[in-house]
């Protein structure tokens, strides 16, 4: 399409145009204006840039078109778990020819070459590989850059970038306008903000509790506020105890987990089902067996998310369902004593 600036001198031609066409139905004795050699060359200009204009607009649609018909041959490096488990979500799980020792899911993966770590990158193992695009978690490897041009691999680098749960359908998004998967970009990211919304209004009248969430217990990692996990809590309904932090997964010690008296405690170790915390403590503490879905964040984080709503909430239906027993028992205590009674009567 053109744009306006294209535009204004297109119509200052077509109108140009009108007036000349115009001019010729008037009577015969009137003369028509000459134009000038400068107003002709600056006409000429005008419709060679616009000619100019549409070719490469030609051009770049034909580039598309062929980028989208070859899409089975584009190859890809993955960087980061989450990163694998999208890119197979958009149906691009033939395209990756790399990714990072921490990449598990789905099971496919693990006949792929593997080719970083958390740390350290085999750029001689991508060399080998000839990506056209490597997709890296936006705060890891910041000089992936610089390498990749000192070991002359000419691959496209894309930056998925996701922190707070409102960030994940843009960067899905981006991600497959890159990839020429937009179309099903779009559908993953109005599905999950529509489950979340969903979540959102199923515990939105619940009671409201305390929560800590626990990553890792030696020491004690937490989450804050610039966090998608801090995010899930409260579309839950939970109160994150540690939510007002400046790091994103702060470190808190023991005594402050005791005086901050979380109603429940989140077991999101992994390694350690046992929490190394206070035993006054560790009774409240439920384990969360979605972890995975909840650390990497990706399609999966929906399932992880609704088991974190049940795990806050499971208090209330506990209560809902001892109270219902109890005041069973207690209607059957008093038909038994007006049974007694009338007996009694009868008698």
């Amino acid at each position: 399409m053109l744009s306006l600036k294209k535009f204004i001198p297109l119509t200052a031609v077509l109108y140009l145009s009108a007036t000349l066409s115009y001019a010729g139905n008037e009577e015969s004795s009137r003369t028509l204006p000459r134009l000038s050699s400068s107003t002709i060359n600056s006409i000429v200009g005008v419709k060679k840039t616009i000619e100019q204009n549409i070719e490469l607009e030609q051009k770049h649609m034909q580039q598309v078109k062929i980028d989208r018909d070859n899409i089975n041959t584009i190859k890809i490096i993955s960087l980061a778990p989450n990163i694998t488990e999208n890119l197979y979500s958009l149906g691009l799980g033939r395209n990756i020819v790399g990714i990072d020792s921490l990449s598990d899911y789905p099971a496919q993966v693990q006949s792929i070459p593997k080719v970083a770590t958390v740390s350290n990158i085999d750029f001689e193992e991508i060399l080998n590989l000839k990506p056209d695009l490597i997709v890296v978690w936006n705060d890891f490897f910041p000089n992936l850059e610089k390498d990749l041009k000192r070991y002359n691999i000419p691959a496209r680098v894309f930056r998925f970038e996701t922190h707070r749960i409102t960030d994940f359908g843009d960067a899905i998004l981006k991600l497959g306008r890159i990839t020429h998967t937009e179309d099903r970009a779009i559908e993953l990211r109005e599905n999950f903000r529509s489950k979340i919304k969903e979540l959102r209004n199923t515990y939105m009248n619940y009671p409201s509790h305390t929560v800590a969430y626990i990553i890792w217990d030696e020491p004690i990692y937490t989450v804050a506020e610039n966090s998608w996990i801090n995010d899930i809590i409260e579309i839950c309904n939970g109160k994150n105890l540690f939510k007002k932090n400046d790091l994103s997964y702060p470190i808190i010690d023991k005594e402050f987990l005791m005086l901050s008296n979380p109603e429940i405690i989140i077991n999101a170790t992994i390694a350690h089902p046992m929490l190394n915390i206070p035993k006054r403590l560790q009774e409240r503490a439920v384990i969360l067996n979605k972890v995975n879905g909840m650390h990497r964040i990706s399609t999966r984080t929906i399932d992880s998310a609704e088991e974190i709503c049940q795990i806050i909430h499971q208090k209330d239906e506990l209560i809902d369902e001892n109270s219902s027993s109890i005041e069973m028992q207690e209607s059957m205590e008093e038909n038994g004593s007006a049974l007694t009674k009338n007996e009694e009567l009868q008698e």
